[in-house]
């Protein structure tokens, strides 16, 4: 496996690459990998002749200057997990590799940008449009892998690359949990023993208002079935929502097509989850 820090060098390797015919996968990190991490290289691994990961811990896509400084970086494990992963290429540039110049640029990515996370986050979505579309251009693989516990992410990814017209296919991998229900999360290293278990109320919580719609109750019934999970334990809750899959519009009625997403801070800590609401 070799490693790249330069955009002229990953440019080069890209463009030999598809001189070969070989299909690149790609997966975009921010580092401090874990099993959800290296699952994402599996999937590209099973669908691509070469597979390229990149760390790259983006600036512009945190909205509070702690949370940027405090965000666990480990590259040199990172490296070793990747290896062991069977990855074939590491991206990992300085920042000014990534953007030589300040990207000014505002994105126009639409109404599911807007809310939740957009919401909550003013700035942070076009901080991920400015990033993944500069590391999709430099690495300009085939396929590009994104967890979907960061759904709202994959679907604001998905509206960027239709939007510029970029020739990638964005390939969303299901979330990976602990035994427990967690969620993996990079920031999860950071949380007590005592927070990881306050932070399976975010899971509860989710399972909860899929329960009250699986036995009949409303839309609206089965958010407030979920927000009580987490108004008894100590999470500072920023939404609990019920969306539509498709573009995270609010649902007119219950259908099989539902997502039920959540934000807290546990210990401090912003953590995010999922859960699709099937029916049955």
């Amino acid at each position: 496996m070799q490693t790249f820090k330069t955009a002229k060098s990953i440019l080069e390797l890209s463009e030999k690459l598809r001189q070969e015919g070989q299909t690149i996968g790609f997966v975009p990190t921010m580092g401090a990998l874990h099993e959800g991490h290296i699952s994402l290289i599996k999937k590209a691994r099973e669908a691509n002749d070469i597979v390229v990961c990149s760390v790259f811990v983006n600036p512009s896509q945190f909205n509070e200057s702690a949370d940027f400084e405090n965000y666990p970086r480990t590259l040199e494990s990172d490296i070793k997990q990747l290896k062991s992963a069977d990855c074939d290429f590491v991206f990992a540039p300085p920042t000014d590799e990534v953007f030589p110049e300040k990207d000014t640029a505002e994105y126009e990515l639409g109404e599911v940008a807007r809310e939740l996370e957009g919401a909550h986050r003013p700035g942070h979505f076009n901080g991920v449009a400015s990033v993944v579309k500069r590391l999709l251009e430099l690495v300009n693989p085939h396929r590009a892998y994104f967890g979907l516990k960061d759904y709202q992410q994959y679907a604001v990814i998905k509206a960027l690359v239709k939007r510029y017209k970029m020739d990638v296919d964005i390939v969303g991998c299901e979330i990976v949990r602990e035994r427990s229900g967690l969620a993996m999360s990079s920031r999860n290293i950071r949380l007590s023993n005592g927070g990881r278990d306050t932070a399976l109320a975010l899971y509860r919580s989710l399972r909860e208002a899929q329960s009250a719609l699986r036995a009949g109750k409303t839309v609206a019934q089965a958010e407030s079935a979920g927000r009580v999970i987490l108004k008894m334990v100590p999470v500072d809750l920023e939404y609990f929502e019920i969306r539509n899959r498709s573009d995270l519009s609010q649902p007119a009625e219950k259908t099989d097509n539902l997502i039920a997403l959540v934000a807290a801070r546990v210990e401090g800590i912003r953590l995010i989850d999922n859960l699709f609401l099937n029916m049955e």
